[in-house]
């Protein structure tokens, strides 16, 4: 799902507190903290040291850090390690990485859906490692 990420995206640096909403058509890129609410029509991303609280809308998640709250409506939900999720995910398709914590519920939208589980094996790149590498 990395690919689907956007010079467009909105983007909280590390950091950085954000209290309030983020709506909007490009991807969401989070390496602080957000006190609120994100939704977009593209791919939400919580970086290993990114904070939500807060509840995600969008159609492409990739969690990495913290979430204190749920994932709504998705197509497409990856939790890598080291998650740590607390709430209820809404979602076509899940992948959770071990050693990922989930705590909470999974609505598979899917009647035949199964979450998938896999062994982490990506290496960030650089670019990822954190917003002042030019992203």
């Amino acid at each position: 799902m990395v690919d689907r990420a956007s010079d467009d995206d909105s983007l909280i640096a590390a950091g950085s507190v954000f209290k309030g909403e983020i709506t909007g058509k490009e991807g969401i890129r989070i390496h602080g903290r957000l006190e609120g609410n994100p939704s977009s029509e593209g791919l939400v991303r919580v970086y290993e040291l990114g904070s939500v609280h807060g509840n995600i809308r969008a159609p492409y998640v990739v969690l990495e850090g913290e979430l204190k709250g749920n994932i709504i409506s998705a197509k497409q939900v990856e939790l890598r390690s080291p998650a740590r999720m607390n709430g209820r995910i809404e979602t076509d398709l899940l992948a959770v990485a071990e050693g990922c914590i989930l705590e909470g519920k999974v609505d598979m939208l899917k009647a035949d859906a199964q979450p998938i589980h896999f062994k982490e094996k990506r290496q960030p790149f650089p670019a990822e490692s954190g917003p002042d590498q030019g992203t």
